[in-house]
């Protein structure tokens, strides 16, 4: 996954009930882990914020992959608006112009 970067815009994956976003974006992170798949980075807005303040398996396993040198911001604006900014475990809080400068160098953008 060299060159890519990760959105993640939900508190968790998928259009489902929170539960199971949760179980599936921990499932998700939890293989990248395992197969040693790294993205170049992973970027948080809108509700995507929120797992940056995620239950504490989902918050080791961001750990693990910024341990291995992948870049995680968590978008400030964001974070101001759901009052959250307190209560963040992983990454780095930034302005949108750092995604934005995070999406122009990826060589592929996924959303999840």
């Amino acid at each position: 996954m060299k060159g890519t970067l990760l959105l993640i815009t939900r508190n968790g994956m998928g259009d489902a009930p929170a539960e199971l976003q949760q179980l599936v974006l921990f499932n998700f992170l939890n293989n990248l882990v395992e197969k040693g798949s790294y993205p170049e980075s992973i970027c948080m807005y809108a509700e995507g914020v929120k797992t940056s303040c995620a239950p504490e398996n989902i918050v080791e396993l961001f750990g693990t992959l910024s341990k291995a040198g992948v870049k995680i911001i968590v978008c400030q604006t964001c974070l101001n608006y759901f009052k959250l900014t307190e209560q963040v475990k992983v990454g780095t809080i930034g302005a949108i112009g750092q995604i934005i400068e995070e999406m122009s160098k990826a060589q592929k953008v996924i959303s999840l």
